[in-house]
């Protein structure tokens, strides 16, 4: 691809049609954006005379730029600006590149929490296109800013866009629907997928948006391990590509995977900090993320009150840090807040249009949380037969692949046999809760679980068991392709390290795992973060 980049740069300056010198300079530029090659893409871009190839030549130019440089901190490029283009290259028949604006718009309303002017104006100027109800496209762009009551329709359409995709475009479009119709553990492997086929095509600049976004949703799937390492690795690559709002996302992730872990404090810190920065500051989507994983680690060591703020702000329009996608995540969490906060009368308003929107979700992560939300309002009242049949209508739900939450239902269901002296079935939940908990690396809920186990007459762990938790970023990746069979020397050869350094590492994470032999790795590392790693190499 770099050799059409020159040779459609050479080839416009030796044709003397404007028309065609426009169109082979922004087919240049369109590659450039493919290599994650941006300053050159724009300089492309900037040489060609659109007016040439309008209506098409400003709806490309606009994609471009958006691109390369998302307009998230004012671009002054307006969301009305994309529908406006989008409609005049539909009228012009153009429905393929009309709906690639609209995409491109979408994308600006959820990571800048646009208003439901600017998100029903595309929504209206997508379904105008007329395209087929399992288009990836059409189900990617209304993810992105359709209300709630049209999501089912959208994830009932979503399996069959998602069967035996295997162009990159497509999974990309699909991936991002399923992301934000919540289906995380689907957002994962088609990611993955994508990740795949765009290092064999070698369209580097597309790389770091799919790793970040694969880790995002890794991250809320409850997998640490692997989310640490796609972020870790997302860094690195969009640092060198000079994609900062994707190398922010990377940092922030790791943040929020230490956040989650239990150092509450020093990632407290370190998340504003990450806020904060220029790469950070202007995207609305990262601070509602940010607070929001904050919130969870806030419960995780039992600080019920700055949790239960942390939420409201995420749900209130007026704060700053609100998003209307991310108030489909926080229920469960603010049930929880406000019971250990003694929050729930404040509370109980929101909570239940929160559970009426949400209890018929598309994703069963979601209404799982609301099931989640059910039980642990009622364990906090009085009925204790409504209590009991509500924790065990959450317990038969599918989590939807969210194990963290699962093992959180069961640390509070098991708090409340406890506290109702049923203290032999206690001790089984509040052990397999704590059993999750040790293995994801999320400290402060394993101690929480610890402590509610040893209170109930069980034997609580102390968290920090050997295992894959204690691993870095970096020291999963080689534990990961040593436990394939890899020799040190081809492990250095895909990452770019020396043998030496392979076998210093081996050397060092080998107690953390718990193990003295390489032959141990594949069965210690056997488990979420494993596959999960795996489907993302």
């Amino acid at each position: 691809m770099t050799v059409s980049i020159a040779a459609l740069d050479r080839a416009s300056s030796l044709v003397t049609d404007k028309a065609r010198e426009a169109e082979l300079l922004l087919r240049s530029s369109e590659c450039a954006v493919e290599l994650g090659r941006g300053a050159l893409a724009l300089d492309l871009a900037s040489r060609a005379d659109v007016g040439q190839l309008e209506p098409s030549g400003t709806a490309r130019v606009l994609i471009i730029r958006e691109t390369v440089n998302p307009g998230v901190s004012g671009s002054g490029v307006a969301v009305a600006d994309f529908i406006s283009s989008a409609r005049e290259v539909a009228a012009a028949g153009e429905a393929d590149l009309a709906a690639a604006a609209l995409w491109t718009a979408a994308s600006r309303c959820w990571w800048t929490s646009a208003d439901a002017g600017d998100r029903l104006g595309v929504a209206a100027a997508t379904q105008a296109l007329d395209l087929p109800a399992t288009d990836p496209r059409r189900i990617a762009i209304l993810s992105y800013t359709v209300t709630a009551d049209r999501r089912p329709q959208l994830r009932g359409h979503l399996p069959q866009a998602c069967a035996d995709r295997q162009d990159l475009t497509g999974l990309r479009f699909v991936a991002s629907a399923a992301a934000n119709l919540g289906d995380h553990a689907l957002a994962v492997r088609l990611f993955g997928a994508a990740v795949t086929l765009a290092r064999r095509q070698g369209r580097l600049g597309v790389i770091a948006r799919l790793q970040a976004l694969q880790a995002w949703s890794t991250l809320w799937s409850g997998d640490l391990d692997a989310a640490a390492m796609l972020a870790d690795e997302t860094g690195r690559l969009a640092g060198e590509q000079n994609q900062p709002m994707w190398h922010g996302a990377a940092m922030l992730e790791l943040a929020l995977v230490r956040a989650l872990r239990g150092d509450y404090p020093q990632a407290r810190e370190e998340l504003w900090r990450r806020l904060a920065s220029e790469e950070n500051r202007h995207v609305r989507l990262y601070h509602a993320m940010a607070i929001y994983a904050l919130s969870v680690a806030a419960l995780g060591v039992g600080r019920y009150a700055e949790a239960y703020e942390y939420l409201r702000r995420i749900v209130d329009p007026a704060d700053d840090v609100s998003h209307y996608g991310a108030c489909q995540w926080i229920i469960a969490d603010l049930a929880e807040a406000a019971v250990g906060a003694d929050r729930v009368a404040d509370s109980a308003e929101l909570l239940a249009g929160l559970a009426a929107e949400l209890r018929e979700h598309p994703a069963p992560a979601v209404r799982y949380a609301v099931l989640f939300a059910d039980a642990i309002l009622a364990g906090h009242g009085t009925d204790d037969s409504t209590a009991m049949a509500r924790f065990q209508a959450a317990m038969a739900a599918d989590p939807g692949g969210g194990e963290l939450t699962r093992a959180r239902l069961r640390l509070a269901y098991g708090s409340w046999l406890r506290r109702h002296r049923r203290m032999r079935e206690a001790r089984d939940v509040l052990a397999a809760a704590q059993e999750t908990f040790t293995r994801l690396g999320t400290s402060g809920f394993a101690y929480r679980a610890a402590r509610e186990l040893r209170t109930a007459g069980g034997a609580g762990q102390q968290p920090g068991t050997p295992g894959p938790a204690q691993l870095t970023p970096q020291e999963l990746q080689i534990a990961q392709l040593a436990a394939q069979g890899l020799s040190n020397r081809q492990i250095g050869g895909q990452l770019f390290l020396s043998h030496r350094t392979v076998g210093s590492h081996l050397y060092h994470l080998f107690p953390k795992l718990g193990i003295t032999t390489r032959s141990q790795l594949a069965d210690v590392l056997a488990g979420p973060a494993g596959s999960a790693g795996d489907a993302a190499s």
